[in-house]
């Protein structure tokens, strides 16, 4: 490398000085020639650096102005940041951004409390944006946590922006109450998507004293689950508790019979 050559040169040189100066002319003059061609090597180094750099920014530019597509990487274990939503660029941008700038939302997965934050930070994101106008959410999900699926709800009554539902694929146990939480008239399925109702799930072990507080926890849950069923579809309480007391599956037009949805989306032309 240079910097071993010009150790080397300092070593070769060494002898000469030696003569010239005596030892101690000799101990100083290689320091002082070591420290200037170190320097030197070190200013060489930075300026190749910065000619690397000025080179790489005209190619992107280049790249840019030929219509190269502008390539990110990231960490395949990066963490996702939402909700984000930034001004859409062409040929760039993450799906999660494209649906979010056109005020869509997926709930998708079973809804943990991580799901739950998403989502009720995804529609503040989007009142913020534009409070007028609706937003937009797609149910394809298997249930999820009680607690995580009533927050979501109770953000979408919330908000100020009307919050239409729209279900495809599936829409089972407890994520059933998201699709009747929609907005009146806003409320839609697809035609092959299928739609159950059910009890809340859970579960206690212990003894009497222990297991009695989450028993009647779980009753509180039911109660309210069969009300706002009740609420959102025009059934009677009743009705609705029967109907959740063993799985129920629907179709859409059976689910549209029921009050839970208000139309069935036909497919395109």
């Amino acid at each position: 490398s240079a910097l071993g050559q010009s150790r080397a040169a300092c070593v070769r040189r060494a002898p000469t000085g030696s003569r010239r100066t005596g030892a101690g002319g000799s101990a100083a003059g290689l320091l002082g020639l070591a420290h200037g061609v170190c320097s030197k090597a070190a200013l060489a180094g930075e300026r190749l650096s910065l000619t690397q750099s000025r080179r790489g920014e005209r190619g992107l530019v280049a790249g840019a102005a030929a219509g190269a597509p502008h390539v990110v990487a990231t960490q395949p274990d990066e963490p996702p940041k939402d909700p984000v939503i930034t001004p859409l660029v062409e040929g760039f941008g993450s799906l999660n951004n494209v649906l979010l700038s056109n005020r869509i939302i997926f709930v998708d997965k079973f809804i943990s409390d991580v799901q739950a934050q998403r989502i009720c930070g995804s529609l503040m994101a989007l009142e913020l944006a534009d409070p007028d106008e609706e937003i937009r959410l797609y149910i394809n999900c298997p249930g999820g946590s009680y607690y995580s699926i009533i927050a979501i709800m109770d953000m979408m009554n919330t908000i100020k922006p009307d919050v239409s539902t729209t279900v495809f694929g599936s829409s089972f146990t407890q994520a059933t109450i998201l699709l009747a939480a929609g907005a009146k008239g806003k409320r839609f399925a697809m035609p092959n998507a299928r739609i159950m109702l059910a009890q809340p799930w859970g579960g206690a072990q212990g003894n009497y004293y222990s297991v009695g507080p989450t028993i009647l926890e779980q009753n509180r849950n039911f109660r309210i689950y069969s009300e706002l069923y009740a609420k959102y579809t025009g059934q009677e309480p009743d009705f609705m508790i029967k109907e959740m007391d063993r799985d129920t599956f629907l179709t859409p037009p059976q689910a549209l019979e029921m009050g839970l949805i208000d139309a069935v989306l036909e497919p395109q032309p």
